[in-house]
């Protein structure tokens, strides 16, 4: 196959100058597609707000016999697009032409021509995903390059971590083929994300061509895997054009051999569960389920039982090759969840921002539980961080993730399907897949019942089981002698009572205490089963026939071990929050040899107990512990972010005089909204570890006595707490203080003028400043302008990031 290039405009402005006629971006002119790839994608002619098209497909030039095809796009799109029906597809292979105008109008675009075959078939998978080989993808989609997040990686995790390109939100509509290439170029593993929930999304048409990711599969060097999430399928008509687009990708996937992961939860239905009860979904997954990865997206958090229950069903019924979680900071946001544990307020109204580095690794272990092998999770405003000198580190989060896939990779955690399947007892069953039938997922519908004793559920946004050896608990798909043998638990029969007992028979207790556990031959998982509430929990746990004899102790919120249990030996990776210490005791046959990556932990051996306790500061340890020195586990040292040089920073001095409005004062290093209690300064969706945050009309003075001679900085509009007004559960207003703005930010130096913006007024972007303070003694910093909005409590707040004074 020869290495085409799709025909794009040279000058990069000329997206900007609209043709007169349409010109198509995909497929492209020349192009070799199969027929299940046609999707067309279209310029808009110059000045159009035309939301009706009709396009022409022919076999020949002259478009003798043309099938016509209406289009109807949103009006906001930045281009046309059309995803043809079944019927509508290319009915032989050859050359084959299309145009395309608006509807009313007699002016066709430049034809197209492209060549079609029709062969679809399977090759072996490129890489495999399993538990040997795990899949870690990290996606980013703002202003920052994926290839900085990649070199942050340590490299024992580079074989095995992906970064996750949503190219159809992040780059120009005609270049999405392109970004693609070029980032696969720069010689990363990579995930092609191709597609979110919305068709379009600030005027952009995110939905990435299939004829784009067909040309990526037969030309990248480095694409490991691609799919989507947040699809919501499981209740949808059977014609509903996502359902159809699954199954082409999936099959263009078996052809290329290309991994494909559905990454997907609830929202208002109970779409898992819904899926997995419907053949016309099952047939195709089972189809391709050697290609098929099937994950559970935590981010919405309603009914997760059910999302855990239909993954976990999938894969007992063949639908699925591997099974995933995909864990997001969002989960915190609908959960209701900030800062202080215990509180909850409500659906929306938490914030993402303030996630538990704790929990976050919680969030993935309630997938090595079930033997997942992808696990994934978005980097900006979570894991990474700007660092002083505007280079790209992990945040506290990143680090304790980092942490986990290391000990994952290194120790082999994952347990196998077969250990998994040996736990399961009973599964659940019902019948239908309507909303009608299953409930909503607000509820947790006919389900709730019988996961009312597993989840000891509250608000319905329960994650972790409470009962964790109740956890594992398949739902029965649309194939039950798949499930032949195991005890039945049928959904909207049985109550919470009858469920516990009947539950009860099936599961052994293999543990003592209230803490959640999972064991499995030669590993454990012991964590703190509440999402956001302090609750003293214990745990007393024997060793399976290994060097541990038995494990015991106390757990605090959002504290977890993990602990890998040989023969002659134990590897423990273990975290717990800043300033809460965590301490456990190993019963052994006799006294120990031990070692641990970190000063902060000490051991104390008496009466055949090895007492362990960790000073809990955010950063994972790992220990082992032997029978004889040769036996101890390899430990990795503790993984931190890279040494950069020291400088000053304008934040960290303390300034001579402040003044505010609207009484909020001047904060450092974190938002200058504090009603929300500590939220990380975020522009633009990156965090930064350092910098000053204030409102409108803010005026602050430094002494600097003529020390420096120069300042630079990055500035923007912090994204601060995001709490929608919810109407009902379909309407929501996502932004719900719309506002005018017209700000600057001003720097002077004695009295003269240093720097000052431009007018400001928008809440995207960030910006570069920088100030000669060649012999400034008083700097003064000011905010002014005029701010409006409908809503009297609109606030907006302006950072000052990485301030760096040399």
């Amino acid at each position: 196959m020869s290495e085409q290039q799709p025909d794009r405009e040279k000058d990069d402005n000329a997206w900007g100058e609209r043709k007169e006629n349409s010109q198509f971006l995909a497929p492209f002119q020349d192009q070799e597609i199969t027929d299940i790839a046609l999707h067309f994608k279209w310029t808009k002619t110059k000045g159009s707000k035309a939301a009706a098209y009709v396009l022409e497909l022919a076999d020949n030039q002259e478009f003798r016999d043309a099938a016509k095809l209406e289009a109807a796009i949103l009006p906001d799109s930045d281009v046309g697009y059309y995803f043809p029906r079944t019927e509508e597809l290319p009915r032989h292979e050859g050359i084959w032409h299309a145009r395309v105008r608006e509807t009313g109008s007699d002016k066709w675009s430049c034809p197209v021509s492209f060549r079609v075959n029709k062969k679809h078939g399977k090759n072996p998978v490129k890489r495999e995903i399993n538990r040997e080989n795990p899949w870690f993808t990290i996606f980013d989609y703002s202003e920052h390059e994926p290839a900085e997040v990649w070199d942050l990686l340590p490299e024992d995790l580079k074989p095995y971590t992906g970064m996750g390109l949503i190219a159809s939100y992040k780059a120009r509509a005609d270049k999405v083929t392109a970004y693609m290439l070029e980032e696969d170029a720069k010689g990363y593993l990579w995930h092609l994300g191709a597609l979110g929930p919305h068709e379009t999304q600030f005027g952009k048409y995110t939905i990435t061509s299939l004829s784009e990711i067909e040309y990526v599969m037969q030309y990248s060097r480095n694409l490991v895997s691609t799919g989507f999430v947040e699809q919501y399928l499981g209740t949808k008509e059977e014609s509903y054009w996502r359902n159809e687009y699954f199954f082409r990708l999936l099959a263009l996937c078996a052809k290329y051999g290309i991994t494909f992961i559905y990454a997907d939860g609830n929202r208002n239905n109970l779409e898992l569960a819904a899926m997995i009860k419907r053949p016309f979904f099952m047939d195709k997954m089972r189809e391709y389920a050697d290609y098929f990865i099937f994950s559970y997206k935590q981010n919405h958090a309603h009914a997760a039982y059910s999302c855990f229950g239909a993954v976990l069903g999938a894969w007992i019924d063949g639908a699925c090759g591997q099974i995933g979680v995909q864990p997001e900071n969002w989960y915190w946001n609908d959960a209701g969840f900030r800062d202080v544990p215990g509180e909850c307020h409500g659906y929306l109204q938490g914030n993402e921002q303030q996630i538990s580095l704790g929990f976050t690794v919680e969030m993935l272990l309630t997938g090595l539980s079930l033997g997942a092998v992808n696990y994934s999770c978005e980097g900006e405003s979570w894991l990474i961080e700007c660092g002083p000198y505007n280079q790209l580190v992990w945040s506290a989060q990143g680090l304790a993730v980092i942490a986990f896939f290391r000990a994952v990779i290194l120790q082999k955690l994952i347990p196998e399907k077969t250990e998994v399947l040996n736990k399961i007892h009973m599964a659940v069953d019902y019948n239908g897949h309507m909303p009608e039938e299953l409930g909503d997922a607000w509820t947790g519908g006919i389900f709730r019942e019988i996961f009312m004793p597993v989840y000891q559920i509250r608000n319905n946004m329960e994650l972790i089981p409470k009962e964790s050896r109740f956890y594992y608990l398949p739902f029965v798909t649309d194939r039950p002698d798949a499930f032949r043998g195991m005890g039945k638990l049928y959904a909207g029969a049985a109550g919470s009572g009858e469920a516990y007992e009947t539950l009860c028979r099936a599961y052994p207790v293999e543990a003592d205490g209230n803490a959640y556990y999972a064991l499995f031959r030669d590993l454990m998982i012991i964590m703190h089963s509440r999402e956001n509430e302090e609750e003293a929990q214990w745990f007393s746990i024997p060793g399976k026939d290994c060097f541990l004899l038995h494990i015991r102790g106390a757990l605090a919120l959002w504290q977890y071990l993990i602990i890998k249990n040989k023969k002659d030996s134990c590897f423990l990776h273990v975290n717990s929050e800043k300033g809460k210490n965590i301490c456990f005791s190993l019963r052994l046959a006799r006294e120990p040899f031990r070692i641990a990556n970190s000063d902060r932990v000490s051991f104390q051996w008496a009466a055949g107990w090895l007492e362990i306790t960790v000073k809990g500061d955010g950063i994972p340890v790992e220990i082992a512990v032997a029978d004889r020195a040769e036996a101890l586990p390899a430990l990795a040292p503790p993984y931190k972010n890279r040494k950069n040089k020291e400088c000053r920073l304008l934040s960290e001095l303390p300034w001579y005089h402040s003044e505010t409005s609207q009484n909020c004062p001047v904060q450092k290093d974190i938002c200058a909204n504090t009603a929300y209690g500590r939220l990380p300064l975020v522009v633009d969706h990156l965090r930064y570890s350092h910098g000053l945050s204030m409102g409108n009309r803010t005026r602050i003075v430094w002494k600097l006595g003529g020390k420096y001679q120069r300042l630079s900085f990055r500035y923007g509009f912090d994204i601060d707490a995001w709490t929608p007004k919810i109407l009902d559960r379909e309407h929501i207003i996502w932004d719900r203080e719309e506002k005018t703005i017209n700000m600057r930010l001003q720097l002077s130096g004695d009295g003269r003028t240093l720097f000052c913006s431009p007018k400001l007024t928008d809440t995207g972007g960030t910006y570069t400043g920088e100030a000669d303070l060649t012999g400034v003694d008083m700097l003064e910093l000011t905010t002014e302008g005029e701010l409006f909005s409908e809503d009297p409590c609109a606030r907006v707040y302006l950072d000052i990031l990485n301030p760096v004074l040399i």
